[in-house]
């Protein structure tokens, strides 16, 4: 199975900020299925990196990270450098297949 995300970030009325990683994958059937994964608040920065730590704690914690394909994000001017910093992170394992798509998304924005 393939699984796909729709990651944002936002600020909580009360100053927070929150991570929200939503998992999309298919079913045998043909059905979409969507499943919030995380609403992580993070600590510090916004930072590219310290959201990727985030991401990637999610993804090791529900040990899927072999069947990651396709991240959505919004036009956030961190969201490249925050696929980079996914990229270069050692504690999350990404076959061949995957690490071709994100680099060719990246190309396409840059």
């Amino acid at each position: 199975m393939k699984i796909h995300f729709t990651v944002d970030l936002w600020t909580s009325p009360n100053s927070l900020a929150i991570l929200r990683v939503i998992r999309h994958y298919i079913l045998e059937s043909g059905l979409l299925q969507h499943l919030t994964l995380a609403l992580k608040e993070l600590d510090g920065a916004y930072s590219s990196e310290n959201q990727a730590a985030s991401i990637i704690e999610v993804i090791n914690d529900y040990r899927i990270a072999l069947k990651v394909r396709y991240f959505m994000m919004d036009n956030a001017s961190n969201n490249n450098t925050m696929i980079y910093a996914l990229l270069t992170c050692t504690s999350l394992l990404f076959d061949i297949v995957t690490l071709m798509l994100i680099l060719e998304f990246i190309a396409l924005f840059n």
